[in-house]
């Protein structure tokens, strides 16, 4: 097809292309472990449709949203440990991060709610905040500076967007209610956006920043603050 239809040519080139991108960003990830294969799998192959109309936040510069010592596994055996294990994982979640080890980032091969653009950048904004507050630990710090003051009713009507059948935000659990997941998941929205876009372009989330304007400058200085985690500490 791409080399008889000239318009489809147009269009597939550059898909493939940035399909190789994500492939080689992948694999430089991966953890070398077994399971490697289904966590490329799930990222590369079995549905990269956010990547077909154009970049994405995530694709376009990925190191803005991904903490660059991360190495992915397959979740796969953390939901076989003893429910008591602290590294248990339910078999529901998508990913999963050791807040005391913010470069372990386990990705499921079969709960698969979210893009890849947006799994990558939402386990990745916990390792942001693993490492913000690990240094805060160690400088006997207020260790919740990572923690949005978002107010009462604007994360009731966060949790009212998980109702509707079209928002992004269904069946995302923990948002509106969990001030860690919902920076997460907003994060990870903002990445599968189109390059260049923001929450604010998002019919799905710009009508509620529209209506709690200060909400979306708290929004954006913790998810900056998040995002300094990925960058060596400043001596």
């Amino acid at each position: 097809m791409s080399r008889h239809d000239a318009q489809i040519g147009q269009h597939f080139e550059p898909y493939v292309a940035r399909l190789e991108a994500r492939d080689k960003f992948v694999r430089s990830h991966l953890a070398n472990k077994t399971g490697d294969y289904e966590v490329h799998k799930r990222l590369v192959k079995d549905n990269p449709s956010d990547l077909i109309s154009g970049d994405t936040n995530f694709s376009k510069a990925p190191y803005e949203w991904f903490y660059p010592q991360a190495l992915m596994e397959s979740s796969t055996p953390y939901t076989r440990l003893p429910k008591e294990n602290l590294d248990f994982m339910v078999p529901e979640a998508e990913g999963g991060v050791s807040l005391s080890q913010p470069h372990r980032m386990a990705i499921s091969p079969y709960t698969q709610l979210s893009s890849p653009s947006t799994i990558m950048a939402h386990e990745s904004a916990h390792s942001g905040q693993g490492v913000i507050r690990n240094r805060a630990w160690q400088k006997r710090q207020d260790a919740r500076a990572d923690i949005p003051k978002f107010t009462t009713e604007f994360n009731m009507d966060l949790m009212r967007a998980t109702q509707h059948i079209t928002s992004p935000y269904q069946f995302k659990s923990g948002f509106g209610y969990s001030d860690y997941e919902t920076m997460a998941f907003l994060m990870g929205r903002e990445a599968e956006l189109p390059a260049g876009q923001t929450l604010l372009d998002d019919l799905s989330t710009s009508y509620l920043f529209a209506r709690y304007p200060d909400m979306y400058k708290e929004y954006t200085r913790v998810r900056d603050r998040i995002k300094s985690g990925f960058k060596p500490e400043k001596k």
